[in-house]
């Protein structure tokens, strides 16, 4: 196998954020960090995303994986997930909704999806202030929180510390098997 694609995705739930063609196969492991940098930002990933909303994703958030360029094309990459076992697959084609996607006045982040055939869906969102201007806010401000699908299609995950009221967020939401959700809400 030459590997020479290397793929940056979010640990926990596979998604496939930024590839890389690379001559050789790497000698050893990369760190996401010398790909990505202290935060990748994603910004337009199709479907019903805007191309003004951008969220940056903690390089410790992220791992890579070498695969053969044959197995897993550059252009195609950004519609594929890792799976636990380090195999690579296709995303589903049914896209998530902003609509599925609310704060709660509790903090919480509810994530509502078409709940998977027979493994349990497991839910990762990023939000991040708008008019983020450097990378010192982005510590303060942003937050990431994860969970897994109790098999219900529901997922709450709470944001801590509490986020402000009535401030937009860029928001990133990823549940395996669907296509990624990137837009804007704002705090109740």
């Amino acid at each position: 196998m030459t590997s020479s694609t290397l793929l940056v995705y979010v640990q926990w739930t596979g998604h496939v954020l930024a590839a890389a063609t690379v001559a050789a196969p790497p000698g050893q492991d990369i760190q996401p960090a010398a790909l990505a940098g202290l935060q990748l930002p994603v910004r337009y990933i199709g479907g019903s995303s805007s191309p003004d909303v951008e969220v940056c994703v903690p390089a410790e958030e992220l791992a890579v994986l070498p695969v053969d360029s044959q197995a897993v094309k550059i252009d195609s990459a950004l519609s594929m997930e890792v799976r636990p076992d380090r195999s690579v697959a296709a995303l589903g084609s049914v896209p998530l909704a902003s609509s599925f996607v609310k704060f709660t006045a509790n903090n919480t982040l509810t994530v509502t999806f078409p709940s998977p055939s027979t493994d349990k869906a497991l839910v990762w969102a990023r939000v991040q202030p708008q008019l983020v201007s450097n990378l010192g806010q982005l510590a303060d401000g942003s937050r990431t929180a994860h969970g897994e699908d109790p098999g219900t299609g529901t997922v709450n995950l709470t944001m801590q510390p509490p986020l402000p009221h009535s401030v937009p967020y860029s928001i990133l939401v990823l549940v395996s098997g669907f296509p990624p959700l990137l837009f804007t809400l704002t705090t109740p």
